[in-house]
């Protein structure tokens, strides 16, 4: 057993107050919850309390009971491992020991180890009983990430097979009482320890500039002494402001030395222990971090904090096949979070950039990952496991358009196919996958170079080379991939975090590198006469999906998806690199996507003929059937596709069956949907737009439950259900248009949906004169046209959809010109009328004009036909 040092002895944190309850809640039960605010001990004295005097249901903690606990973040893994190791005068590897990937500090004395839940997922696919684990701790809990919920989902399936193993989850800020009842878990609550921190908004765009970031930091700078905490979005944001901090500071002059110090995933575990550990004397810090430093992670020196209130999150791209990082404003859980940083040690400060009253309109929590990111790897894993993925137990239910997503994108990365049972079978793609621990894409690379390179040292080297980059998320890829054969020579350019990954990945493919080699390694790849197909291939394997090829300004890819290139960042082929107009492809490894568009980040130029000898299941040869506009009739041809791009086409002899006509008109429709929107539909457009937006302001204001999807996008998507079942005798585009849609459309709703969606959102609106207006759907909100005076009477708005949209009355003059538009009749009334009656009354004698309009008798516009009117 670890001697204690007196520190430990003699500490004393809320943690101690409960652990008692805690402790005993461990030898009886399976399942607890321990919800502990900021600073009350549960990452740094928790764990020493249960080396101390804790007991699972086993008994003491050991070597044989040995605890895990997990952190979702690198850098506070290996900061609490080297804090609790510290506290028992030990080195991480002794009694804590620290598990990460790549990385593992465990030994035979070993009883606490801090790992991330990537490794204890590993752990339990080779031992699903986790033999000699006693307790599983799930640290920061409630950031939700996606292998924190997989790791959870199957510690729990692994209790049925260990029933001794005990869970224990904690967080700050969960739903305790909703999440305990979903586990059937005791829960325990602690008292914090933090410090008040004073909020301040400073003046700055909606998304903060690097002038406005670099403003509020001088200010922190001026009114303080200490270091300080600035959080940013990401990497890109970081090396920006970092570079506008060291410009001002080498023009001003200070009384303290002021080091800016980047802190992020890809740091070196060196850079990381500089910036967590205290300055020296006179000098000041300005760390700038991503959200990695937003709980579990404690900067000595650090009581000011500055937030630009940003982050950026991961988003899935079911169409894409990818994910994409979305840059968003922090939640309100999340800014409570950083501006705690500035109190774990003594009373501090938060400078928040924006508004005060920008700052409150935020989300109160975030969304978990499992909402919104790629769930494919995620399904790998379940499966791996053995399991179905609605067999086990998820905080948050996975969505099934997510799920959906996911296996398609297994099946086009050929992870998975069809058999002739049509059942999901696994390929030995599956395996590569197990074997490397990699991204499903940067897998799919390697399994391919070990065919490719055979024992071409240099072949394999750039394998290596382009994957660590690929798996690096703070390694920058030149625009055009081919690049990096060229200037990977200088080794000083790649981050410490690449260069492992690339020693790593050589060694999965039989050849050992080193660090100091890497230099001569480097500079064998920009000699080889192979290295830019060798690039291409690679890169080619890894995303067969983004094959693109040029329509116009923009590339279409094999997916179905197109993107374009910036115009501040046009294609620009290598000036060594092979001719490729034959074919004119290139294969897009990275792009950004937003609302303005899709646009190319990193993309690397494609023979075609190399892509039909080294990977030709990639090509196949497809008859497809089409209508021709200009002749009005179907033309087939014989297509050479890769996925869904169209390399060359040569027309072939026709003879359609049924079902090939019947596929003729889905795709016809298909692609008008794709190309025109609702307007594929001609004069029927308005019915079907008018019934697609019906259902979307119903779904909006939850009105209507387990209805399918309606829109233009899911209409195309689902074909085969509303249109197909009425395409047996279609022969012509004419006979085609002659369907009445909006029917099809009802009849696959059903009737009672359909009478349903009439009484929640019906056609029509009756005045108080008793006649019927029509309301427009397509305007949002619905709209209504209607002569002010058949609204009399109406003392409020009319209302829809079980009373909760109002509609927007336009009111017409008796000449049906329009006054005024208000969603506020009542204020109406009270208010604008006054000034509409005195323009109008002279213009209109003979209509009613009547003082207290909310309470006149409806009726005839016209005086004479009013018997209100008549003496």
């Amino acid at each position: 057993m670890a001697t204690f040092t007196d520190e430990v002895a003699n500490m004393s944190l809320p943690i101690d107050a409960v652990f008692k309850d805690l402790d005993q809640y461990l030898q009886s039960e399976s399942r607890v919850i321990l919800q502990a605010a900021p600073g009350a001990g549960k990452s740094t004295r928790l764990p020493l309390l249960l080396l101390q005097q804790g007991q699972n249901q086993r008994g003491t903690f050991s070597p044989n009971n040995q605890i895990v606990i997990l952190e979702p973040r690198r850098v506070a893994a290996r900061q609490i491992a080297s804090y609790l190791a510290k506290q028992l005068g030990e080195k991480v590897g002794q009694t804590v020991g620290l598990a990460m990937r790549g990385e593992n500090k465990t030994s035979s004395e070993t009883v606490i180890t801090i790992m991330t839940d990537g490794v204890l997922v590993k752990m339990l696919q080779a031992d699903p009983e986790l033999e000699g684990v006693g307790l599983v701790v799930f640290d920061e809990f409630h950031e939700r990430a996606l292998t924190s919920d997989l790791a959870l989902a199957l510690t729990l399936d692994s209790q049925e097979l260990n029933e001794s193993l005990g869970v224990l989850v904690m967080s700050a800020t969960i739903d305790t009482i909703g999440l305990a009842a979903q586990l059937q878990a005791k829960i325990v609550c602690a008292e914090g320890r933090q410090y008040p921190v004073d909020i301040h908004y400073t003046k700055g765009e909606l998304v903060p500039t690097t002038a406005d970031i670099l403003n509020t930091i001088k200010l922190a700078l001026e009114q303080h002494d200490s270091s300080i905490l600035v959080f940013l979005s990401g990497f890109a944001e970081i090396k920006s402001v970092e570079q506008a901090l060291n410009n001002y500071l080498s023009s001003t002059s200070h009384e303290t030395t002021i080091k800016v110090m980047p802190l992020y995933g890809g740091l070196s575990l060196k850079d990381q222990v500089e910036v967590i550990k205290p300055s020296p004397e006179n000098t000041r810090k300005v760390v700038l971090a991503t959200n990695i430093a937003q709980t579990s992670l404690t900067i000595d020196g650090i009581d000011v904090v500055v937030d630009a209130g940003q982050e950026k999150v991961v988003q899935y791209q079911g169409r894409f096949n990818t994910e994409v990082l979305v840059t968003q404003a922090t939640s309100k859980a999340a800014a409570e979070q950083r501006a705690g940083r500035a109190g774990r040690l003594r009373p501090g400060v938060c400078y928040r950039i924006g508004s005060a009253e920008h700052w409150q309109r935020r989300a109160a929590y975030d969304v978990a990952e499992i909402e919104r990111v790629d769930l494919s790897q995620l399904l790998l894993e379940v499966q791996a496991w053995g399991a179905n993925i609605h067999e086990l137990f998820w905080p948050t239910q996975p969505d099934p358009g997510l799920i959906k997503a996911a296996t398609n994108k297994l099946i086009s990365l050929g992870f998975w196919q069809i058999n002739d049972k049509g059942k999901l079978q696994n390929t030995t793609l599956v395996e590569a996958f197990r074997t490397y621990g990699t991204e499903l894409r940067v897998a799919r690379l390697l399994h391919f170079a070990k065919s490719y390179c055979g024992s071409n040292p240099v072949k394999i080297h750039t394998a290596a080379l382009l994957a660590s980059y690929l798996s690096d998320g703070s390694a920058t890829l030149p625009d055009n991939i081919i690049d990096l054969a060229y200037r990977a020579a200088d080794s000083n350019r790649m981050l410490n975090s690449t260069k492992q990954l690339m020693i790593r990945y050589a060694k999965l493919l039989g050849v050992r590198l080193s660090v100091s080699s890497l230099s001569d390694v480097l500079r064998e790849i920009t000699q080889s006469d192979t290295a830019l197909t060798d690039v291409a291939m690679f890169s080619a394997a890894a995303f067969p999906d983004r094959v693109a090829k040029q329509t116009k300004k923009r590339w279409k890819m094999s997916s179905g998806g197109a993107v374009e290139f910036h115009p501040n960042r046009p294609y620009q082929g290598h000036q060594a690199e092979v001719n490729n107009t034959a074919s004119g492809l290139i294969v897009v490894v990275d792009f950004s996507a937003s609302q303005f568009g899709h646009y190319v980040q990193s993309y690397a130029p494609l023979d075609f003929s190399e892509l039909q000898t080294h990977l030709p299941e990639l090509i196949s040869e497809q008859k497809k059937v089409t209508w021709s506009e200009s002749k009005q009739a179907p033309s087939a041809s014989i297509h050479t596709m890769i996925g869904h791009l169209i390399i060359e086409q040569k027309n072939t002899s026709l003879s359609l069956s049924d079902d090939e006509w019947i596929e003729l008109w889905l795709d016809y429709v298909k692609k008008g949907l794709e190309e025109k929107g609702a307007s594929v539909f001609g004069s029927q457009e308005q019915k079907v737009q008018s019934l697609l937006t019906r259902v979307a302001l119903a779904k909006s204001l939850n009105a209507i439950e387990d209805w399918p999807e309606l829109t233009v996008e899911t209409l195309g998507e689902q074909l085969d259900d509303w249109l197909a079942p009425y395409l047996n005798n279609i022969r012509s585009a004419k006979q085609l248009n002659a369907l009445n849609f909006t029917e099809l459309l009802e009849t696959w709703l059903g009737w009672n949906r359909v009478q349903q969606l009439n009484q929640l959102c019906p056609f029509s609106y009756v005045t108080p004169a008793g006649n019927k207006v029509k309301i427009d759907y397509i305007s949002s909100p619905p709209k209504i046209a209607v002569r002010l005076q058949e609204m009399f009477g109406e003392p409020q708005s009319p209302r829809i959809c079980n009373n909760q949209q109002p509609l927007l009355i336009e009111l017409l003059s008796p000449a049906r010109r329009p006054l005024q538009l208000t969603q506020d009749l009542a204020n109406f009334w009270q208010n604008a009328y006054v000034e509409v009656k005195k323009e109008m009354k002279g213009r209109y004698p003979k209509h009613r004009w009547p003082d207290d309009p909310a309470n006149e008798v409806p009726g005839s516009s016209l005086k004479k036909h009013h018997p209100s009117t008549i003496k």
